[in-house]
């Protein structure tokens, strides 16, 4: 009943015009380090969450991926070879040369 209550009235003051949260005026006075700080901080564990997240992706891969840089094969080739083997990128796209570099990189 309380959350009811309290959504009902957040919604009313919305309709008269009232700012709420962050919107309003002079929120971050005073705090605008700390909101900075907090975006930063923000975006670095994002970063290395979508680091983790590719290399797990392509683990499997990647001891293919090297066996045909051993044979000579260009990064080119290799995208070529996994594009007509039917893998596409974590994404869904088709394999290119740089993402092929890209995954070579990250896991070696």
């Amino acid at each position: 009943m309380i959350s009811e209550r309290t959504k009902a009235s957040l919604q009313v003051a919305k309709r008269r015009g009232v700012k709420l949260g962050s919107s309003r005026p002079n929120h971050w006075v005073g705090k605008e380090q700390a909101r900075r700080e907090g975006g930063l901080k923000g975006s670095v564990m994002g970063s290395k969450v979508r680091q983790r997240k590719a290399t797990e992706a392509y683990a499997d891969l990647y001891a293919v991926l090297a066996d045909y840089r051993k044979q000579g094969m260009t990064f080119q080739q290799i995208a070529d070879r996994l594009n007509e083997l039917g893998h596409t990128t974590r994404r869904g796209c088709p394999w290119n040369a740089s993402q092929v570099l890209k995954v070579l990189r990250r896991v070696a």
